[in-house]
């Protein structure tokens, strides 16, 4: 697809693979997607009432503010947040991409149009792929609902072939209206002031996120959320 939109709304998809922590397959792509869920911004700085007592697993999202170090500032809905990276954090970064950026052995997530009948032929909305991280792509079994999460078995002009967890093949149609994301492993060197991040990991005694993982994007206009840039 040709556009530079990204991706609004999104349900979060869960997967080994090409997003561990979680990818989004997203909505609409309007305005300004990695890899999560509809509890998307829990910050640091949440009530006594409702913030996670240390040491339990945590995730906020929101704009970058500064970045110093090793340690990130975001601004989301609830006030600000901190994440603090390690040398094990993994990052990953969300961009925009087309169908030639697409090949064969490449991990994908489709979210359907809402008109799509479901497997085996699936009319894409939005596709997003990338690399397996750890050498699975779909969990083993069959798979449930009308998206696609599989192995890119080929790719022409107008479709793509992925392979499934259960061995069988689905065939995404994809149109001039599909919107395109690309996951690529990266370091704390891609992030920067203004990009949404969406981090995960644990919290500490002082309120900060201790990140496993962070997923970064191009913002654009509208808040930050765990969403993917599409084209």
């Amino acid at each position: 697809m040709i556009s530079t939109s990204v991706v609004t709304r999104c349900g979060a998809i869960i997967l080994t693979g090409l997003a561990a922590a979680s990818l989004a397959a997203c909505g609409s792509s309007a305005t300004a997607p990695t890899a999560s869920s509809a509890s998307s911004s829990t910050a640091a700085a949440a009530s006594p009432s409702t913030a996670a007592p240390a040491g339990v697993k945590e995730r906020t999202s929101g704009i970058v503010g500064t970045k110093n170090g090793t340690t990130i500032t975001l601004t989301n809905a609830n006030g600000p947040a901190t994440v603090d990276l390690s040398p094990s954090t993994k990052v990953r970064q969300l961009t925009a991409a087309t169908l030639t950026d697409v090949a064969a052995g490449q991990c994908v997530v489709v979210r359907p149009t809402k008109d799509s009948a479901g497997s085996p032929t699936v009319t894409a909305a939005s596709v997003l792929f990338g690399p397996a991280e750890n050498g699975q792509c779909a969990a083993p079994g069959k798979q449930r609902g009308n998206g696609v999460i599989g192995t890119v078995a080929s790719v022409t002009a107008s479709s793509i072939v992925a392979t499934l967890g259960d061995g069988s093949q689905s065939t995404v149609t994809v149109s001039p209206g599909t919107h395109y994301a690309e996951r690529t492993t990266g370091d704390p060197s891609v992030i920067a002031a203004g990009q949404c991040l969406l981090a995960q990991g644990t919290k500490a005694a002082d309120g900060s996120i201790q990140a496993t993982s962070v997923n970064v994007r191009p913002a654009a206009s509208g808040p930050c959320g765990p969403r993917h840039p599409s084209s």
